[in-house]
């Protein structure tokens, strides 16, 4: 779905900063996936925007963004962090430890579901801008 709705970005007339490959292998490489992905997700997400003229060099970046985008984010990459911790918890073998460990990981779970949640919602309200704005290209 990224890489797609990265070429439908490009296909609505915006010059996206990065290749489609990159869409989706910005995700694995280490470091790099810290900050890359959000930026392309912006950055689609404004070339997205129905409402701007293509027709102007770089016009597109002046699109506003999503108030979700951020909270996405750090809601995704707090679960990541959890979910480490909480791991190595699960590996004492003081049971005190452990028991730690599980409600670490109910935690980290319960910020996941928040991140997965806030996902779907952006997944549909970009895919609902692309509709709009790839319509008023072939129009």
């Amino acid at each position: 779905w990224f890489k797609r709705a990265y070429r439908n970005g490009s296909a609505a007339g915006a010059d996206l900063p990065y290749s489609a490959g990159w869409a989706v292998g910005s995700w694995f490489v280490p470091f790099l996936n810290l900050v890359r992905p959000v930026r392309i997700f912006r950055a689609v997400w404004q070339a997205s925007d129905p409402t701007v003229d293509h027709g102007v060099s770089g016009a597109w970046r002046l699109a506003s963004l999503s108030k979700l985008i951020t909270p996405w984010w750090i809601a995704w990459w707090t679960a990541n962090v959890i979910g480490r911790v909480a791991s190595a918890q699960l590996k004492s073998d003081n049971p005190d430890t452990v028991l730690g460990g599980l409600h670490t990981l109910v935690a980290g779970d319960a910020i996941e579901i928040v991140a997965a949640v806030l996902l779907v919602v952006l997944v549909r309200q970009l895919t609902a801008r692309q509709s709009t704005r790839m319509a008023a290209v072939l129009a």
